[in-house]
């Protein structure tokens, strides 16, 4: 930290944060920053009992991933402000205590919402209690609080998926809050299954559908509250802090990267020429902190007026890139890196935007393959397990395709503007100026975290040797079908003379 602290700095100063989500990728991030760039009096986290392990356990395991090492070289102790609040999401008023509440009220500056389910599978009514009614019941509970000074809400760029040019505005809500609320109150669970494609309607799952209909209820519920939102598109890995290429979960993009390197897919669906909207996971920190200090700014301000600001933060406004080159930069950097030790093919992508065509393609690059493997495992007595990891793969595939085949346009002024007004040393200590983004420096470092932290592959070397090897089986095996296929359709062609 500077010796000289800068506005956003001095803003925080001894503040005290209520956060949500910490143990969630982008919470994680904002956690270790909020100890590590700004000296906070005490932060407050939301942590429910999760498979059997109590807040203090899921803390003691969030501590140690690898993103918390910086911090704890500057200060061994810095857990000592951390404060576990127990909740859930599914419960009312997030499942917090009575007493609970009244520390809030009595004592928090900030609030910072980020706990939400991220699932595009999640039940409707399960997404709506987590989504929407958490969101209302937090709203609620910063009303009584006796010094907020500033409250962000993170949604999502896809909270309205089914426009195509999406501006930092409230749209019509997806549902009407309380029709919503009252129809999961009513009816069962079964019932709201066989009703929710009818619900959600142009949203193709549940987590966009409930954003949605969330950003209603902040825009109902947070008026007088010095409140913004922020909208992140594909939240990808670190840019530089705390550390270079981080990433810890599978989803979206990860999932289907990993897949790519290892070689559990050598096809997918989707449009090279459409702009891919990433957005590295530090700037999404960076700027809510940024966001923070705006709100209570704003509220001080002689001009200051009941609306609520929405930040898209997105990069295609500013640095768009393509998706196709972003697939080529990303199996460059496979082939650079060589392959790990779980790889079990040469990483290489056949990709089309056909559904008819893709199917063809991942019939015979993928399923065929991957039985014939299957059934050898099962000749030699092992159990078979390529084709159950790629049918998992292919659901999520499925999940996803609807953001690799349509494009969408984000504006993202107010960002542009919020990042514009930070002082020089700000815009350094907590940095989200998309311009400025190397995309194949980030590219190939992300590909790089990836088999680090979620592959756990450090192999320099002796991966370079495996893609080497397996290249020579990929081309032998090319040479092999070409060959096969040319006998077979001579064969053919005397037999029909």
């Amino acid at each position: 930290m500077s010796k000289k602290k800068t506005s956003i700095q001095k803003f925080y100063e001894g503040k005290v944060i209520f956060l949500t989500g910490a143990t969630g990728f982008i919470g994680k991030l904002l956690l270790e920053k909020c100890l590590r760039s700004l000296n906070l009096k005490k932060i407050y986290i939301l942590v429910r009992v999760k498979k059997g392990k109590d807040q203090n356990t899921r803390l003691k395991k969030l501590l140690e991933s690898p993103i918390y090492d910086k911090v704890k070289s500057l200060n061994p102790n810095f857990f000592e402000k951390i404060s576990i609040l127990n909740g859930d999401l599914t419960c009312p008023n997030l499942g917090l205590s009575d007493e609970d509440i009244k520390i809030l009220i009595n004592e928090v500056d900030c609030i910072i919402h980020c706990a939400a389910t991220v699932s595009f599978v999640e039940h409707l009514s399960l997404a709506t209690k987590m989504n929407v009614i958490a969101s209302r019941d937090l709203l609620r509970i910063a009303k009584k609080m006796h010094n907020l000074h500033s409250y962000v809400h993170v949604s999502t760029a896809y909270s309205n998926m089914n426009r195509n040019e999406i501006d930092e505005i409230f749209y019509e809500s997806a549902m009407e809050p309380d029709k919503l609320l009252e129809m999961i109150k009513t009816f069962n669970d079964d019932y709201i299954t066989d009703l929710t494609p009818k619900i959600i309607k142009d949203f193709p799952n549940t987590y966009a559908f409930t954003k949605n209909v969330s950003e209603t209820i902040i825009k109902r519920e947070g008026v007088g509250l010095p409140i913004s939102i922020i909208r992140p598109s594909i939240v990808m890995a670190t840019h530089k802090e705390p550390l270079v290429g981080f990433v810890d979960n599978y989803l979206t993009v990860s999932g289907m990267a990993v897949a790519v390197g290892l070689g559990l897919t050598r096809t997918l669906r989707l449009d090279e020429n459409i702009v891919f909207d990433i957005i590295p996971a530090d700037f999404v920190a960076n700027q809510i902190l940024a966001m923070g200090w705006n709100n209570y700014r704003k509220s001080k301000s002689a001009y200051q007026s009941n609306n609520i600001t929405l930040y898209n933060c997105v990069s295609g406004y500013e640095n768009p890139i393509h998706l196709g080159y972003m697939i080529n930069l990303f199996l460059h950097a496979c082939h650079i890196f060589g392959a790990a030790k779980k790889s079990i093919w040469y990483p290489f992508l056949l990709v089309t935007s056909n559904e008819t065509l893709y199917k063809i393609y991942a019939f015979f690059l993928n399923i065929i393959p991957f039985y014939l493997f299957d059934f050898c495992l099962k000749i030699m007595g092992k159990k078979p397990f390529i084709m159950n990891i790629y049918s998992r793969f292919d659901s999520m595939r499925q999940l996803f395709d609807v953001f690799m085949t349509k494009q969408w346009y984000f504006h993202a002024k107010n960002t542009n503007q919020l990042y514009n007004s930070l002082s020089d040393d700000d815009k350094e200590l907590f940095n989200f100026d998309v311009k400025k983004i190397d995309w194949p420096k980030f590219l190939i470092n992300n590909a790089t975290g990836m088999k680090i932290y979620l592959v756990k592959d450090t192999s320099g070397e002796s991966g370079l040797k495996k893609l080497k090897r397996l290249k020579y089986i990929h081309l032998l095996l090319i040479c092999l079908v070409i060959t096969v296929l040319y006998y077979s359709f001579k064969l053919i062609y005397l037999v029909l003379r």
